[in-house]
């Protein structure tokens, strides 16, 4: 085993009978520590960043007058994206008649009462740094 050291005593033996041992000299094997050294495969960068994209889009709405209206769909990306909700190519973000939420990636917004004025084109943007992604709907008012 290496790291003992041996000494072995030998005879021989005939039909005289037996020898006088014979000693031998100390017998080592040496123990080497090597050093352990890995050579692992070239490792490939992962990135979970992933540019904006909707995995529920808006549906068409049709609302009558005065009522409540609510819109969703859901949005995903990495780095979180920011959400724009847009009127006939109008920021709605700031206005106060409009109730917007994105939780977990839902984006909804609720219109308390509906007027004839709230009829048009409706578009969500969601913008990240790498990239940017729409997705629009029509709301016909019925009066």
């Amino acid at each position: 085993m290496p790291g003992r050291q041996y000494t072995f005593r030998v005879y021989t033996r005939n039909d005289m009978g037996l020898s006088k041992p014979s000693e031998s000299a100390v017998w080592e094997v040496k123990r080497i520590k090597e050093k352990l050294s890995l050579k692992l495969p070239a490792t490939k960068t992962c990135s979970f960043e992933t540019p904006p994209s909707f995995t529920v889009p808006l549906k068409t709405h049709k609302s009558p007058e005065s009522y409540e209206c609510y819109m969703s769909c859901a949005v995903t990306g990495n780095p979180k994206p920011h959400v724009t909700w847009y009127r006939n190519n109008v920021s709605l973000n700031t206005n106060t008649n409009y109730y917007i939420t994105n939780t977990c990636g839902v984006c909804s917004m609720v219109i308390l009462t509906v007027g004839p004025k709230d009829s048009g084109e409706y578009t969500v943007v969601a913008e990240n740094p790498l990239g940017r992604m729409q997705c629009s709907t029509k709301l016909a008012v019925e009066g």
